[in-house]
């Protein structure tokens, strides 16, 4: 008797599009199968590490692989009849998020202070930019240190850092520096500017920023010390044996 034996044609299995990628974490793509048998069914498998294995329901090109946080290798095995074949493998290498750390430093500064913002605990060898906030969002400046030297503010000002390492970047949280206005510490005054040995006179101060608060320090010898008690105008002096002088420290916030 004869024996027919048909032997079906083995499907192309085709190209996997792109061949290799590189995202993200959090970030996904899409896979094409380019080239595979006219009617054939597709099924798509993927791996992390170990054999490759089946995605449900993923039977149509292209593939999207969704959000992925590690690297991902993908295939589609392509069959006609009883014959199957297997493509090429879509490789996607995923690269972490860096760690942006956080940023420290003085919120309160009086107007035309600097301070220094700090960076801590960002990714080991990412590339650090400082950002400042303006109207139209946050820009980059020249610095890409830990440390930034924010120069003398007059107004309040947003900082931040931005932090890359393997073209995957993040934040840090935000420090707003609060520029509180100058202050005008006035003028000192006395009543009388030379007394006698055991007299005394009254000192004012005008010209004093409003609201502001006022502690009188005075000094006979050595460094000027507060007063105790000493803070409105004008000030009464104790009786006086010796050459005195008097100043007033003004503070606002």
């Amino acid at each position: 008797n004869i024996v027919t034996v048909t032997v079906n044609p083995t499907p192309d299995p085709g190209t996997t599009s792109p061949a290799t990628t590189t995202l993200c974490s959090g970030q996904g793509i899409s896979i094409s199968l380019n080239g595979a048998t006219n009617l054939a069914t597709i099924q798509w498998q993927s791996k992390t590490t170990g054999a490759f294995t089946d995605i449900g329901g993923a039977m149509s090109s292209p593939l999207a692989t969704g959000s992925l946080t590690e690297t991902t290798h993908y295939q589609a095995v392509v069959t006609l009849g009883s014959c199957s074949a297997t493509s090429t493998v879509a490789d996607v290498i995923v690269n972490p998020i860096p760690s942006p750390g956080t940023a420290l430093g003085d919120t309160t500064i009086c107007s035309g202070n600097p301070t220094t913002l700090t960076l801590k605990g960002s990714e080991n060898g990412a590339q650090i930019t400082w950002q400042v906030k303006n109207s139209g969002g946050f820009t980059d400046l020249n610095a890409h240190n830990t440390t930034y030297a924010t120069g003398n503010l007059t107004s309040t000002t947003i900082y931040r850092a931005y932090v890359v390492k393997d073209n995957c970047s993040d934040t840090s949280n935000i420090v707003t520096v609060t520029v509180n206005p100058g202050v005008d510490a006035g003028t000192a005054t006395p009543a009388n500017s030379s007394i006698c040995s055991g007299g005394n006179t009254s000192i004012n101060l005008t010209g004093a920023t409003n609201l502001a608060t006022i502690q009188w320090q005075s000094n006979a010898s050595g460094p000027f010390a507060d007063i105790n008690g000493a803070t409105s105008s004008p000030l009464a002096t104790d009786t006086l044996t010796t050459t005195t002088q008097y100043q007033a420290v003004v503070t606002l916030g």
